[in-house]
């Protein structure tokens, strides 16, 4: 296993890739520490996630299983083949699909508090997987092995498998939260709904209705469920191709399982998208003040350019806090192309939230605290510990948008200037 050298920031940075606003994370009124762990040698299309137990932030670099831990500095790599792809976490639980060369997928779990990894049994087959996710007790997911896509749970105390839906259409992306399991599903017609099952009393219910249009990738908090709906834009999402499906006017919805209501969260002309949920705080990926790079730019020819295909579109990450109905702008990308600053893939966990970062990992601590006063930057690689501060030739400059106000700040010169926006 090769060493995976990790720049973490500390303060309110993004060197090239994007700007940090201090943010309430989860509703709580502390500052949040953002920083970022730099991944520059890996292929950035080949960083997936992140998500977030506790202290430890989960993603797949290179296809392999990586543990960070906010609190140790310390860095884990669980893989080592490049063939893992989906992963979900929540309390002790790390959960992913491995895909031999052969085709077969197999499930594996990995317990953060005894370091234990164990195999799921019976997964062993060449079926494609749709979703995954786990509240830590049990573990959902959606595949192909009936010929259509189906959920099943996964008992992680008891080791027993069952099936949770046996419709014959599509049952995809499913969530879980306690008793409570959502997932899209296709039973109706093309259109997709949100459908919950209950494990207390094995039962189905529709929580979206017929004004809702491809509602997709629900998540679950307590009985809250939010999911992004396409049914405020005027075109056919399917009938104008990929890249108009990716960045249509996608909306997030909350449905109140307590109350039974249903509520617009963002209205906004452009696209929101990919929830995460957890309490009374939404995190998505939002493209209002986002220019759509799609098709890519020309390249310059005395400027470097990746080969690969850019993503449709660069999104900021956006915060609502349910219960005093607020919503902030938590990250700002950098919209060039040649920065590769692609934004998105939040996930929160309590006062946490982590979010794919250019080429790297960004994170949001709202427990600790303010941001450190000597604007370090500290290189870690796999296992090391003690931390290794490292200063750099060149000042990683940042800003931050405060009331109009911009302020610019330059580590280690510790230079602050404020000028007019």
């Amino acid at each position: 296993m090769r060493g995976l050298p990790i720049i973490i920031t500390f303060t309110c940075i993004a060197a090239v890739f994007l700007v940090c606003i201090p943010c309430a994370a989860a509703g709580n009124a502390a500052p949040c520490t953002p920083t970022i762990v730099d991944l520059k040698s890996y292929h950035w299309e080949r960083i997936e996630g992140p998500e977030i137990t506790g202290s430890t932030v989960v993603f797949s670099a290179d296809g392999n299983i990586t543990l960070y831990d906010l609190g140790t500095k310390r860095l884990s790599i669980l893989t080592k083949d490049g063939n893992n792809t989906l992963f979900a976490a929540a309390k002790s639980a790390v959960v992913w699909v491995h895909k031999s060369p052969a085709g077969t997928a197999d499930m594996y779990l990995y317990d953060l508090s005894t370091g234990q990894q164990r195999k799921i049994p019976g997964t062993n087959s060449p079926r494609i997987f749709r979703g995954l996710a786990t509240d830590g007790r049990s573990i959902v997911w959606a595949d192909s092995r009936n010929g259509n896509f189906d959920v099943f749970i996964y008992n992680i105390a008891n080791g027993t498998e069952t099936q949770l839906s046996k419709n014959p259409s599509d049952q995809e992306y499913p969530a879980i939260d306690g008793t409570k399991v959502v997932w899209t599903d296709t039973r109706r017609s093309n259109n997709y709904d949100i459908y919950l099952y209950d494990l207390a009393d094995q039962s189905f219910s529709r929580i979206t209705t017929d004004a809702a249009k491809f509602p997709n990738m629900p998540k679950i908090s307590g009985t809250r469920i939010v999911w992004e709906d396409l049914r405020n834009d005027n075109n056919d999402a399917f009938t104008k191709g990929e890249p108009r499906y990716l960045t249509g006017n996608f909306d997030i919805y909350l449905y109140n399982l307590d109350t039974g209501k249903e509520t617009q969260i963002t209205t906004h002309t452009s696209a929101q998208r990919e929830p995460a949920l957890f309490g009374d705080t939404i995190v998505w990926n939002d493209q209002r003040d986002s220019p759509l790079i799609y098709p890519p730019p020309a390249c310059p020819t005395d400027s470097f350019c990746p080969v690969e295909t850019p993503p449709p579109s660069v999104y900021d990450i956006y915060l609502y806090n349910i219960t005093t109905g607020t919503e902030e702008k938590l990250v700002r990308s950098n919209p060039t192309y040649n920065d590769r600053s692609y934004t998105g893939n939040p996930a929160i966990n309590g006062d946490k939230i982590v979010w794919k970062a250019g080429e790297g990992i960004g994170v949001c601590d709202g427990s600790a605290g303010t941001a450190s006063p000597q604007g370090q930057v500290v290189t870690v690689k796999a296992g090391e510990t003690p931390l290794v501060v490292t200063p750099r030739s060149t000042p990683l400059p940042f800003e931050v948008s405060v009331a109009g106000i911009l302020v610019g700040l330059v580590l280690f010169g510790l230079e602050l200037k404020k000028k007019d926006r």
